[in-house]
């Protein structure tokens, strides 16, 4: 018996080259260094750019208890945020620049709640997933330009930017015998179905050309990782009949992937696509797992006390219960390349920062805890949001709020 998939409730430097004028040679310049940036929400509940060594901006300034500011989400060009605005009256997806322009909303609907948002890799558009009388997905242009398009209801609901952002992969209702995988073209607007059948898994995934897919599919009881392109099926797993959780690295060469059943949850896989080559880490049972972005190291999400996490038998369920309760976590960083891990310091975790936690396959495509040079990893916490360095240990508190998360 195979535990199903929880539907979602509800993301270097430049070299320049200089003439050396009177000279007449060649002068290669130091590596431009890109400031590291965080999103967060502070404690009034308002929204904040922080950046190192500057003052913080504020973004939002009044939020209160019948406006409600909930998923920041940077987008890919690093200049701009998107996040959803509730009230009474109406809740809204709202675009806003960094460079201190106001906001514009790009939707608005008093029926429906958007719960989760991610752009497109050129930063044009942005999907969203919104609770009706039904779970919808919708796309909208992130200047406002058109309405928000229905691509398709029903639940769970997960999907993938292909790289050129021409469409997007969807998996929608789960396993089998009702789930399915299917493209939706934003050109034409067509939704096209795959016929391989949906294994257990979540979120799906694009290699980096956008020439094939990684889905999870299903032969009986039996769930296989699969790299699918005009080629055929090529397994990137053992078969099992266990359910998936996995996550490509930045440059979608390799894929960490995590099997789980009712009571089990396996250590952390890693797969190089091209070679077929793999590495299994067996010394942690991670609650979530994310790519640094330069792909050199994963970040563990690991529970304290091995009854109540994924050391144990019940993962993030027993986690999220028991989190007002004391529960502990910290953040395990795996080399890939050496295979060796580095613990870093212990951390209650926000409400906030759990809801992302059992959904972070998905999230991990749209928003990130890493730093942009792969140097910090953030903590949110129940004291507030930590900037810890992941070599040193060293931390810095960003704010008293309860969620903070990186800007590319």
């Amino acid at each position: 018996m195979r535990r199903r998939i929880r539907w979602l409730l509800l993301i270097g430097g430049v070299v320049g080259l200089s003439v050396a004028v009177g000279i007449g040679w060649w002068q290669r310049e130091a590596p431009a260094v890109k400031p590291n940036r965080t999103l967060v929400q502070d404690q009034a509940g308002n929204l904040q750019l922080i950046t190192a060594s500057k003052p913080a901006v504020a973004l939002t300034n009044d939020a209160s208890a019948s406006v409600q500011y909930t998923q920041v989400t940077p987008a890919p060009d690093g200049q701009h945020v998107a996040y959803i605005q509730l009230s009474p009256k109406q809740s809204e997806i709202r675009i806003q620049a960094f460079d201190g322009s106001p906001a514009r909303s790009i939707f608005s609907d008093f029926n429906l709640r958007p719960f989760y948002l991610a752009w497109s890799p050129d930063s044009q558009s942005i999907a969203f997933l919104a609770a009706g009388t039904t779970m919808e997905l919708y796309v909208v242009p992130a200047d406002g330009s058109q309405t928000a398009h229905k691509v398709r209801d029903g639940q769970p609901s997960y999907f993938a930017w292909k790289p050129d952002s021409s469409a997007l992969l969807l998996h929608t209702g789960g396993d089998t015998p009702v789930g399915s995988t299917a493209l939706h073209s934003l050109q034409s607007n067509d939704l096209t179905f795959f016929t391989e059948t949906a294994g257990d898994f979540q979120a799906p995934a694009w290699n980096a050309d956008g020439s094939a897919r990684v889905v999870v599919v299903a032969d009986g009881n039996i769930n296989q990782l699969m790299h699918i392109d005009q080629a055929g099926q090529r397994a990137l797993s053992e078969p099992t009949s266990d359910g998936f959780m996995f996550v490509l690295s930045p440059d979608r060469s390799k894929v960490a992937y995590q099997t789980f059943g009712i009571q089990t949850r396996s250590g952390l896989m890693i797969q190089t696509i091209a070679t077929g080559k793999s590495q299994t880490f067996e010394t942690a049972r991670p609650l979530a797992f994310f790519w640094s972005p330069d792909g050199r190291s994963v970040a563990l999400l690991v529970a304290d006390a091995k009854p109540r996490g994924p050391s144990g038998d019940t993962g993030i369920v027993q986690v999220s219960r028991q989190a007002q309760t004391g529960v502990q976590v910290h953040w395990e960083v795996l080399d890939v390349k050496s295979g060796s891990v580095k613990r870093l310091k212990s951390f209650a975790p926000s409400s906030q920062f759990l809801n992302v936690l059992p959904y972070f396959d998905q999230y991990a495509a749209s928003l990130t805890f890493w730093s942009s040079d792969s140097q910090y990893l953030l903590n949110n916490s129940s004291t507030g949001v930590w900037q810890i360095h992941v070599e040193t240990g060293a931390e810095q508190q960003l704010t008293n709020g309860a969620f903070g998360v990186a800007v590319p």
